[in-house]
């Protein structure tokens, strides 16, 4: 049988903290068919957001940046 390649969900926010948008994303996260999709989560800032979706093990990166959407920021998207 051959392993099929997982479809992989990017979920993009200004900050790691916990409010509405934060909080839908991590119910969109915990949701999602693990059997067919990976989501991976990038956040501008850390915070509580970040620290549960590292408990749950879900790929997250943090891009350090004082400003909404920094579009110098997006190399170091592209990378990720």
């Amino acid at each position: 049988m051959t392993q099929q390649r997982k479809i992989k969900v990017l979920e993009a926010i200004r900050q790691g903290e916990v409010g509405g948008g934060e909080t839908h994303i991590l119910n969109l996260v915990e949701n999602l068919d693990a059997s067919i999709f990976q989501p991976v989560v990038l956040a501008f800032t850390s915070g509580q957001m970040i620290d549960a979706l590292n408990k749950k093990k879900t790929k997250n990166f943090v891009i350090p940046s004082a400003k909404a959407f920094d579009f110098s920021k997006w190399k170091a998207v592209k990378n990720y």
